[in-house]
Parts: structure tokens; sequence; C-alpha cells
């Protein structure tokens, strides 16, 4: 079901957008933005402009949905480049959610294993650090900075410097 809003926050809504990008089919808002998104007020309250043009066009947005710009246009506003879809749907199709999907090794350079449970990657020199670092009340780079030397008896290590 559409929501209704007032012809005034809806009129005052079309004078901010541009349907006139020839070829690209984005409606571009033109008004205030945040992050990229177009921002609205309706009612002293701030909305995002296609999140209103979503809700006024096309029908309401189920809660615990969230809308993902198709386009990869923020301040898009055309409900043809707009589909629902879950917040981790969102993020995998993001940039951000690229980025960290295609990392093929942790910040620290270790390379990526698959989980046991296979629900994602995980750095195991990290998680082994991490565990002993909390341990032994180091931090993990302490423990990752131990010398080689000592691999895998970094723990007999830390015993005697402890």
């Amino acid at each position: 079901m559409v929501k209704v809003f007032d012809n005034e926050y809806i009129n005052r809504f079309w004078k901010r957008v541009d349907k006139k990008r020839v070829g690209v089919g984005c409606w571009e808002w033109e008004w205030g933005k945040s992050d990229g998104y177009g921002v609205f007020y309706v009612k002293s309250t701030l909305i995002l402009a296609h999140r209103f043009a979503y809700e006024t066009l096309v029908d309401t947005i189920p809660d615990g949905l969230c809308l993902d710009h198709l386009c990869r246009n923020r301040s898009c506003v055309n409900p043809a480049h707009i589909e629902i879809v879950t917040p981790s749907e969102n993020v995998k199709r993001g940039l951000v959610g690229r980025n960290h999907r295609d990392k093929t090794h942790c910040p620290r350079g270790h390379e990526y294993d698959k989980r046991p449970d296979g629900t994602g990657r995980m750095c195991r020199p990290c998680g082994r650090a991490a565990y002993h670092a909390r341990k032994y009340g180091v931090s993990i780079t302490t423990v990752l900075e131990l010398p080689e030397t000592y691999m895998p008896g970094r723990l007999k290590y830390l015993d005697r410097v402890m």
C-alpha cells in the first residue's frame, strides 16, 4: 500500500528532482544530501529522499528491510532503480561488501582460512595470537612479534618472560 503524504510535501519534493539526465535514467536529487543520499524533511522529520519517492510511488517498505540502489547512485530517487532487500544483501551488493569479500589476507598480511563451521573466513595466526594475548594480558602485536625461534612454543616463552 502506497504511503499517503500531503500534497504540500509531494510538490516540494518533486521541485528538487532532476529527471533530465539523458541516457542514464537516474532521477537526481538536487537538494540536501547526507553521505551522498538525498535528505528531505516531512513534518520536521528528516527522511531519505529515495525512501520518500519509493513509498510515494510504489509501496511501503517492510520493517527490517532496506532499499538498494541498483544504479549505485545514492542521490537517485527513481523507484525503477531501487529494490527492497535485506540489510545483509545490501551490504554484500555495495562496495564495502565487495571489498571485504574480495580480500584474501588479513590487515597483518596473513592469508584467510575458511571457518570450520563454513560461516565465513578467519585469520588463524591472529586468532591464536588474540587468545594468547588475552591469556597473558599482553597485546596481539606482542605475541605476533615474538621471535620465530619460539614458534610454536610461544607459550613457553611467554611463561618465562611474564
